[in-house]
């Protein structure tokens, strides 16, 4: 029976930022997919899974399988979700929770975990962890695809999130295992980890299912502020290649109207109309009290001469 690790060397705990960049660079947010090793790796999956090859459907942006998803009839999305939780249980699950029996508790959260909540800037002037961030990416690209998708039910918002692979955010998990493998020589199954790290390298995002796999290529662009929010002035600050995009201010969600300008062109009058409490309070912010008192009409709510 091996021997539970307790803790780190000083020369180990040293690694963990060097495994959180090597990870970080491990896969190039916005460079496509290759396709046809993209394929392999799905092959790969669905053969240490016991399961016939799917017919494999690439998409420009995850927009191209939420389509797919509601415009065509497959058995029941319960197939993927049955499909996921075989992936889960026999790989990824597998892999991790084998070596994870073999860490204490303690040296898990306190240093194992950390590795997630590294800062996604070498400099150190984000206050945004890598796991945080890559989970901000992915809800922010589903919220917007709810906008697209007003028939998509709270369900079936709910089945996508849940199902579909995320590779950038699991990058992180795939960064644990590597470090306890490599540094702490922590017992593993060889086979499926290669099996896993030519998965979540190969794809922006992916869903399977028993005789289909939908495949999203990555986004082209993520800007970012100096603080490591998603950010961009007068352009979206994710964009896909179909032109699938998300506008975002310093991190908050806003509509194109907005996003599509800069700040310095947002007009005073568009606070009127704007219900969202978040965007009001943005807009105040950025315009300036001085330029909305000018700029829109007052209203004589009384006189001090009435309350004398």
């Amino acid at each position: 029976m091996r021997k539970t690790i307790t803790h780190l060397t000083p020369e180990q705990e040293a690694l963990l930022p060097l495994y959180r960049e090597k990870w970080l660079n491990a896969i190039d947010i916005t460079q496509p997919i290759d396709r046809e090793k993209a394929k392999s790796s799905i092959n790969g999956v669905y053969q240490a899974l016991g399961l016939p090859q799917p017919k494999i459907l690439f998409f420009e942006s995850p927009l191209g399988i939420v389509k797919e998803v509601l415009e065509n009839k497959y058995p029941g999305k319960r197939a993927f979700e049955r499909i996921n939780n075989k992936f889960s249980r026999q790989l990824l699950n597998h892999v991790w929770q084998g070596i994870r029996n073999q860490l204490s508790y303690g040296l898990y959260t306190c240093s194992i975990y950390t590795i997630e909540s590294l800062n996604i800037r070498e400099d150190k002037q984000s206050d945004v962890s890598g796991s945080e961030f890559w989970m901000r990416v992915w809800e922010e690209i589903y919220h917007t695809l709810v906008n697209y998708q007003e028939e998509l039910s709270s369900y079936q918002f709910s089945f996508l999130s849940s199902n579909i692979q995320q590779p950038l955010f699991s990058s992180y998990l795939m960064c644990e295992i590597d470090f306890c493998t490599s540094v702490l020589n922590c017992h593993y199954d060889r086979n499926k980890w290669k099996i896993l790290d030519s998965f979540f390298r190969s794809f922006g995002f992916v869903l399977l299912g028993e005789n289909v796999c939908l495949v999203s290529d990555r986004p082209r662009k993520i800007s970012l502020d100096r603080a490591g929010h998603l950010h961009a002035e007068g352009e979206p600050a994710i964009e896909f290649a179909d032109g699938f995009c998300v506008y975002l201010y310093h991190g908050i969600r806003v509509p194109e109207k907005y996003g599509s300008v800069s700040s310095q062109q947002w007009n005073s009058q568009w606070l009127l109309s704007e219900e969202d409490a978040e965007l009001r309070q943005l807009m105040i912010q950025e315009l300036g009290y001085e330029k909305l008192c000018q700029e829109l009409p007052t209203i004589q709510l009384d006189r001090w001469q009435d309350l004398s």
